[in-house]
């Protein structure tokens, strides 16, 4: 039996609950779990079921106001692994980035996607902590712990323009990047010069899906889409994949 998934073809903001009541009266599938899939897998509101319930849920989604499709999960487009680039320009015949030692030539046409988001990391540490002892004394103690800190970056995915599948996924992160190979203006952040860099990317790729994080016009205020985990932010990208390969 063909799997089907129900994807949302517009940025606009899901209210989880609301999207959670109308799944539920058709997949009965436990609220907490499709609360996790509306949080975590952005627009792919489910990629496993029939038909007849992706039809269903549709209908009431769309009595909400929420557009969606429905497409055989086949259609659904996994991004390659990330390649990290060091260094980059937007030249007029295409993007040239490099990651580890080799320089690659993107073609306009072949940028598909295009989004700034901020993934968060996570380590582990050892953090000094005082305990109590006998007699009023304490001692100094080393304790694990985690310490969570954002990390911005670029995601650029393309495509071949001939059979329109996935290529590569380039990151671009704001702290390991030589902004200065970008030959735009710098800037005193390094979001700042991400934020530059994504518009001039997306101002050269005028057919690529654009997320709403990426600024419009150099200085034009944004904020990057947050992802908690790179999970979160590999739903994300595979949501906007699909999009933009799909043509929805």
């Amino acid at each position: 039996m063909t799997a089907y998934s129900l994807i949302v073809v517009s940025d606009q903001r899901l209210e989880p609950l609301v999207v959670v009541d109308a799944l539920d009266s058709v997949l009965e599938a436990g609220r907490a779990d499709l609360l996790r899939t509306v949080a975590e897998k952005w627009g792919i509101l489910a990629d496993d079921i029939t038909e007849a319930e992706a039809v269903a849920c549709q209908r009431r989604l769309h009595a909400l106001g929420l557009k969606t499709v429905v497409r055989p999960a086949t259609e659904l487009v996994d991004p390659p692994e990330p390649q990290f680039a060091s260094a980059a320009r937007a030249d007029p015949l295409g993007f040239a980035w490099k990651a580890r030692g080799d320089l690659v030539l993107t073609e306009w046409n072949e940028v598909a996607y295009v989004d700034l988001l901020q993934i968060d990391e996570s380590k582990h540490v050892l953090y000094e902590d005082s305990e109590a002892q006998d007699e009023g004394r304490s001692k100094t103690v080393r304790r694990p712990g985690i310490v969570t800190k954002p990390g911005f970056v670029l995601v650029i995915g393309t495509t071949t323009h001939v059979t329109h599948t996935p290529v590569t996924q380039i990151r671009i992160r704001s702290d390991k990047f030589s902004f200065e190979s970008t030959g735009l203006k710098l800037e005193p952040s390094g979001l700042a010069n991400l934020k530059r860099l994504a518009h001039e990317v997306a101002r050269h790729a005028p057919t690529a899906l654009v997320g709403n994080s990426v600024p419009r016009t150099p200085d034009a205020p944004s904020k990057p889409e947050v992802c908690r985990t790179e999970r979160i932010a590999t739903a994300r990208i595979r949501w906007k994949l699909t999009r933009a390969i799909r043509g929805l």
